[in-house]
């Protein structure tokens, strides 16, 4: 939700707080839905991470939960006037979400690896599809886009230390994952690059941006100096790193206060 609040705040548009509702519920819907697949094939629970079991432990909860907020967002779209507007652009995406990774559960292994590069562009799309479809696409300044794609990037780059620090649990539990197509070093080598591309590109438009879109190059990065950081920094827990991660993502909440 704070990733739609940034790209709210680029191209200028108020998005009304039902569309954060159905956001958050999607949001988990697709990360619970992930967690309960992983949880469902879980072969040793003493290797598995403590998300995997809660979720292979509650399974049959969590799913009731998963289509109830499924049903709810549904009727949200059909009877809330307010998001009549999404009711295209939110089925199109959802359905094209569905048929892409049923195509990818289908490959299983043979495909793992874009799994991450998937997940990354579909997160980026739907906290973006709000805003976007609010504003009107032929009306997007061109700096949206530059944002999206370093958005992008930092969310690529998000995945594949994931990856990196669950290499060994996903190897023992039959996880596909970008490994699939490289090896750790190379994915190591590559999470390098790829961060400090963006971080030199985000430095660089703190000083060529208008004074108004500073602020949200400085928060990206923020976002990927902690990426770096966490990911080269020594005696860190792998559940700690996943956590400061995904917390890092909630930075654009400083929005609120400017």
């Amino acid at each position: 939700m704070a990733g739609m609040l940034f790209f709210s705040d680029v191209i200028g548009v108020k998005v009304s707080w039902e569309v954060y509702l159905l956001l958050g519920m999607a949001v988990w819907c697709i990360y619970s839905i992930d967690h309960l697949i992983d949880g469902r094939s879980l072969k040793d629970s003493h290797m598995a991470f403590p998300r995997h079991v809660f979720h292979h432990r509650y399974f049959k909860t969590i799913l009731l939960t998963v289509l109830v907020f499924i049903l709810i967002g549904v009727l949200l779209m059909m009877f809330l006037e307010k998001l009549w507007y999404l009711r295209v652009p939110g089925f199109s995406l959802t359905a094209l979400v569905t048929v892409w990774f049923y195509f990818l559960f289908k490959l299983g292994k043979k495909a793992a690896w874009l799994k991450e590069i998937s997940t990354a562009s579909i997160y980026v799309f739907g906290i973006a599809l709000g805003p976007v479809v609010t504003k009107g696409v032929h009306d997007l300044i061109p700096l949206f886009w530059l944002f999206a794609v370093l958005y992008l990037g930092i969310a690529i780059l998000n995945l594949f230390i994931l990856s990196y620090i669950d290499a060994e649990v996903d190897k023992t539990e039959g996880y596909g994952s970008i490994l699939s197509l490289m090896s750790k070093r190379t994915l190591r080598n590559s999470i390098f690059w790829i961060g400090t591309i963006i971080f030199i590109t985000l430095v660089m438009l703190l000083f060529y941006l208008p004074s108004f879109f500073k602020i949200h190059s400085g928060i990206l990065l923020l976002i990927v100096g902690l990426h770096l950081h966490y990911f080269f920094s020594k005696r860190q827990k792998k559940e700690a790193v996943r956590q400061k991660l995904e917390a890092s993502f909630i930075l654009p909440l400083i929005l609120l206060v400017f």
